[in-house]
């Protein structure tokens, strides 16, 4: 991951892409994941840590000094930084079948439903809404060429950790959708249990609720919750034309590309980057107290 060196001279119109609110939760779920991993005994701590989609992505220069601090302490090797994109919705017109037929199959996948039974199910669901036959195939093949590419992707990363633990990290989990992902291709690689590690910044439910509701193949780590800061989200997850700041798009509900030279404001990129670096080494001096 390109490095970033200590840069205090960051422009206003930077700083705003940060609201106070998302500051805030990103410190408290960096504090959160500090004091998670330092729990872990050393031969526990994740090989790799994988960042969910493009709002995630930035968080990486703030999880980074993060475990720099924790893995030199430990005198072990950095964990790879990875990148994954899982599926949000069939229809990327988002319509009512599309998303009845992605929460359905993802969570009869999640359960440990076999492959052409939870399509089976997915697609009676919709037909009882009164869809039709040829766009429910569409929908099957759809997620069919999703799935085999997330369970290559996951696979892909098993193969790199070689039996050590994987984290993954989201920055909000509301409906579980990505999280059941996880799951259920967890379930179908058959991965040890608890090899995998879900971290989501942020939860629409209490940490406790989440934590207990989770499957036991995949844990669910919660950095903070909506009974202190209410929080719908980083402020330009909603706006597409700042992806020119990420340095990664979207064209389709799942696939995540890195936009072009031109389209891309790389002093403002570096300069969000540079944010959130600066709270991850603000958070990360808290190893030494």
């Amino acid at each position: 991951m390109e490095s970033i060196e200590k840069n205090n001279q960051i422009s206003y119109e930077a700083k705003t892409l940060l609201t106070e609110k998302d500051e805030k939760i990103v410190k408290e779920s960096l504090e959160t994941l500090l004091h998670k991993l330092s729990d872990i005994p050393n031969e526990k701590l994740p090989a790799i840590v994988a960042f969910l989609d493009t709002t995630a992505r930035p968080m990486a220069y703030a999880v980074k000094p993060i475990l720099k601090k924790i893995y030199r302490k430990a005198q072990i090797n950095e964990p790879e930084i990875q990148f994954l994109t899982t599926y949000r919705n069939i229809d990327q017109d988002k319509t009512a079948a599309g998303y009845l037929f992605t929460e359905t199959f993802f969570y009869e996948m999640a359960e440990g439903t076999l492959f052409e039974e939870a399509l089976k199910k997915a697609t009676d669901e919709c037909l009882l809404m009164g869809d039709d036959e040829a766009t429910l195939k569409s929908y099957s093949k759809q997620i069919t060429d999703h799935y085999l590419t997330l369970m290559a992707r996951i696979n892909s990363l098993l193969e790199s950790a070689k039996g050590s633990p994987i984290l993954i990290f989201d920055d909000y989990i509301s409906n579980m959708t990505s999280y059941r992902q996880i799951v259920g291709v967890s379930k179908a690689l058959r991965v040890n249990p608890g090899q995998i590690t879900f971290f989501s910044m942020y939860g629409m439910w209490s940490k406790e609720h989440l934590e207990k509701t989770a499957y036991p193949d995949v844990p669910i780590w919660i950095g903070s919750d909506a009974k202190g800061t209410k929080w719908s989200g980083f402020s330009y997850r909603s706006e597409p034309e700042k992806s020119k700041y990420l340095g990664v798009t979207k064209d389709s509900p799942n696939i995540a590309k890195r936009i072009s030279s031109e389209e891309m404001d790389s002093e403002k990129m570096k300069e969000l980057r540079q944010i959130f670096n600066n709270l991850g080494e603000e958070i990360s001096q808290e190893i030494h107290k």
